[in-house]
């Protein structure tokens, strides 16, 4: 029996070749996920950074700030509150797969160690001043000259 326009068999080849049509698009369209790894992150969203050892979440607050994870296979660390507001000139560095630097935007430079066993350590430099002198170049060259060279006092 022949199929007729119209018929459940012409509709079903239809329907295949649409979804092979699909599917081609979608997957010959895919561009790898690009790695964040030593690269400045200021925009919220989801980032993978070396090869997946390190994962970088900003994402908006109720209160229209931002908030941000950092984290590996075992755990993932964060401030308690969003600690960045959405509008300044913030920044993310993660400068290994254990050691993540952040500038809120404001005044604060916080470097967050990230250690095997899932533990964290965050470091403030506001407590520590000489911090700064640590940070990498790439993430330093974003800081404002405020930030770089503190009123001494």
């Amino acid at each position: 029996m022949r199929a007729i326009a119209g018929t459940r068999g012409s509709t079903d080849r239809k329907r295949r070749f649409c979804a092979l049509t699909i599917l081609f698009l979608v997957g010959c369209s895919k561009a790898p996920a690009a790695d964040y790894g030593r690269r400045v992150i200021a925009a919220p969203g989801s980032f993978n950074c070396f090869g997946k050892q390190l994962v970088v979440k900003v994402v908006p607050d109720v209160s229209g700030r931002l908030n941000y994870t950092v984290g590996n296979q075992k755990a993932a660390a964060g401030p308690a509150k969003a600690a960045i507001e959405a509008s300044s000139d913030w920044a993310i560095f993660p400068e290994s797969p254990e050691r993540v630097w952040v500038f809120d935007g404001a005044r604060d430079v916080t470097l967050i160690e990230i250690y095997p066993d899932g533990g964290s350590k965050f470091t403030s430099s506001q407590i520590v001043p000489d911090l700064l002198g640590r940070a990498p170049a790439d993430f330093a060259a974003r800081l404002p000259a405020e930030i770089k060279q503190p009123a001494k006092g």
